[in-house]
């Protein structure tokens, strides 16, 4: 049990709502797990989630991470430091990195813990490789229910994905990912054309991400648009300093 993952009473009523009577009674309920630190009694903020909100708190409205849609992380949020993602009802590869990238600016320039629940229609978010950065690079800030992830079942993508979310931390880096990626889509029937554009444009943004995103790790996926195998979506994030203000435009 981390440290990070533990809330006291009050916190834990505020994250539900309810009061203190009937955090008792859902403390008998659920028989949730206590931790005392001197005369504080402490919960695990995860299991609170897990085991109380999922199941006594209906859904709101979902909402779609995709590349032409705009992202409110707020809309996923139970408070500022948790995620519901049973939430988003479609994801694609680009929302799967701006939404890393999100958390990981999170946890590296604010220095929090973060929670993500989840359940079964999440299998995308698996697909995509969205934990494997997670687990990592920042599996001390950033706590879900490991059993429930292993036990994610959904559809084969592997003909959809061609590179799930990977992370690139030098430059140079994209040059074995480069390699192995040509190789496989001259595998699948892709022209050496388009392997060609395809391997020029990762290596030139990633390059560029990885040289001004500094110690902020940079993150590459590429998918398969639609069912056209001559149009592919490839995706680059990281959690650089940006635009300076002072840049000049011209």
């Amino acid at each position: 049990m981390f440290k990070g993952d533990l809330i006291n009473t009050i916190t834990a009523t505020q994250i539900l709502g309810v009061s203190r009577p009937t955090f008792d009674k859902y403390r008998s309920e659920f028989k949730l797990s206590t931790f005392r630190v001197g005369r504080t009694l402490f919960f695990s903020k995860l299991e609170i989630l897990e085991q109380v909100y999922t199941k006594t708190f209906p859904l709101v409205e979902k909402v779609e991470f995709c590349f032409d849609k705009k992202n409110d992380f707020d809309q996923l949020k139970i408070d500022d430091t948790s995620y519901d993602l049973r939430r988003i009802s479609l994801m694609d590869g680009h929302g799967a990195i701006v939404f890393l990238c999100h958390l990981v600016s999170r946890v590296r320039m604010e220095n929090c813990s973060i929670h993500l629940i989840f359940d079964e229609t999440n299998t995308m978010l698996k697909s995509f490789n969205f934990f494997g950065p997670i687990r990592m690079h920042l599996n001390s800030k950033i706590f879900w229910n490991d059993s429930r992830l292993e036990k994610l079942t959904g559809p084969d993508l592997s003909e959809l994905i061609k590179l799930p979310i990977t992370k690139l931390g030098f430059v140079g880096a994209q040059l074995k990912i480069t390699d192995d990626l040509t190789a496989q889509l001259l595998r699948q029937g892709y022209s050496e054309d388009i392997c060609s554009y395809v391997g020029w444009a990762i290596g030139e943004l990633s390059d560029n991400a990885s040289t001004h995103a500094g110690v902020y790790p940079c993150f590459i996926q590429l998918t398969q648009f639609c069912e056209d195998n001559n149009f592919l979506l490839f995706t680059i994030g990281d959690v650089g300093k940006g635009i300076p203000a002072s840049l000049p435009y011209k």
